[in-house]
């Protein structure tokens, strides 16, 4: 078995992984009790509701850049000698840890806002 033909099955792999966890979800819908994730009441004031919206865009944007770097590190392991599957996988990863130290501070400066100057409550103080 040549070296594509490995690396085409590891991808197909991969992606099956990724596309059952994606379809894992829609297991839990059939659960007759649903909670709200964000937990929005009908008497919030907008900076409640605005701080749950953000804390959860934040924890999405995480994951993704997570998910990148992942690729990236896969792209890079196996790029074999390809130089140009080499450099992706590693522009792709430093992309992602940047893009995970912008969402930290991103999160850190939100906190800051409505937990110390907006005072608002469920934000971490």
């Amino acid at each position: 078995m040549s070296s594509n033909q490995i690396t085409a099955r590891i991808k197909k792999i991969f992606f099956l992984i990724i596309w059952c966890c994606c379809l894992s979800p829609l297991a839990v819908l059939a659960s007759p009790k649903l909670t709200d994730p964000l937990q929005l009441g009908e008497n919030d004031p907008l900076p409640v509701l605005a701080n749950r919206f953000i804390q959860t865009a934040l924890g999405i944007s995480g994951v993704l850049a997570l998910l990148a770097f992942i690729y990236g590190g896969i792209l890079y392991m196996l790029a074999g000698v390809n130089p140009k599957n080499v450099e992706k996988g590693k522009e792709l990863m430093k992309y992602a840890v940047i893009g995970l130290f912008i969402i930290f501070a991103s999160y850190a400066i939100v906190n800051f806002l409505l937990s110390t100057v907006l005072q608002v409550p469920g934000s971490a103080a």
